[in-house]
């Protein structure tokens, strides 16, 4: 698995994500990248050390669209790490959403918006969150 961004004059903001096995390239996808905002930009507190992130793919293209479906299985593989048997409320302290929408200027195409959130979780009067 690996994640390669360049920048160039012929193709700007450059996002590679492949998987490739026995040194092999499997397969990998090339995404522009636009609206890119540092996470310093923002006063969050950073996402603890080894806890997994929440993953959601939001958007009817990632089960409809050929090439959203291969982004969707590389983007998964990057963020998912290993499977768990379960869930411990307090591990989980962020987000990660991705969300598919059609491109207004070019018909067919689509764009995939990436956002990652910090959750919060606050006492209520009950045992189920």
């Amino acid at each position: 698995l690996f994640i390669f961004g360049s920048k160039t004059k012929k193709r700007p903001f450059r996002l590679a994500v492949g998987r490739t096995f026995d040194h092999q390239l499997l397969d990998m996808e090339e995404m522009h990248v636009s609206n890119y905002m540092p996470a310093s930009q923002f006063k969050a507190e950073a996402p603890r050390l080894g806890s997994k992130p929440l993953v959601i793919f939001q958007g009817d293209g990632f089960n409809s669209v050929p090439d959203l479906q291969h982004a969707r299985s590389l983007l998964l593989d990057v963020f998912r790490g290993s499977q768990a048997k379960a869930v411990a409320l307090d591990g989980l302290d962020h987000v990660v959403v991705f969300t598919a929408v059609e491109d207004p200027d070019e018909a067919g195409s689509h764009i995939i918006c990436f956002r990652h959130y910090r959750m919060v979780f606050k006492r209520t009067g009950t045992k189920l969150p």
